[in-house]
């Protein structure tokens, strides 16, 4: 059984479920080493009628869980050489070159958005947190 963490995402007045659907499954379809993989969601339509205001779609999104924590808290309990910080400045950018090559600009890149798979020296980093993408044509 894989272990899962779930995150709350509410969409604005202006965004459509629709629109928040379509952006999930794009998530979804995103597969590579140093990206979190989106492994599906769950919804809360916004109610609407009478007396009441309407409110901001809800998207519960599950993915894999990262267990090594944020990548500086990470690397503030070891020692790292030349080699390792290598490894991790090219995962970073290998993820970014990926998302950019699919049309997205993550635009929130900062240590909280890049979590370590586990707690091992040689864990892999990935980028989290798609909140605030750009998607580009």
């Amino acid at each position: 059984m894989e272990q899962v963490a779930v995150k709350m995402v509410e969409g604005d007045a202006g965004t459509s479920a629709e629109d928040m659907r379509k952006e999930v499954k794009v998530m979804s379809r995103l597969l590579h080493p140093h990206v979190a993989r989106t492994l599906g969601a769950y919804w809360q339509e916004a109610a609407k009628g009478k007396g009441k205001p309407g409110g901001a779609t809800k998207v519960y999104l599950v993915q894999a869980l990262q267990k090594g924590g944020e990548v500086d808290k990470w690397i503030s309990r070891r020692v790292l050489d030349e080699d390792a910080h290598r490894r991790l400045a090219f995962e970073l950018l290998s993820a970014l070159a990926f998302l950019h090559a699919n049309g997205i600009m993550h635009r929130d890149i900062k240590p909280q958005n890049i979590l370590m798979g586990d707690e091992s020296d040689t864990s892999p980093l990935r980028i989290v947190d798609l909140g605030l993408v750009k998607w580009c044509k």
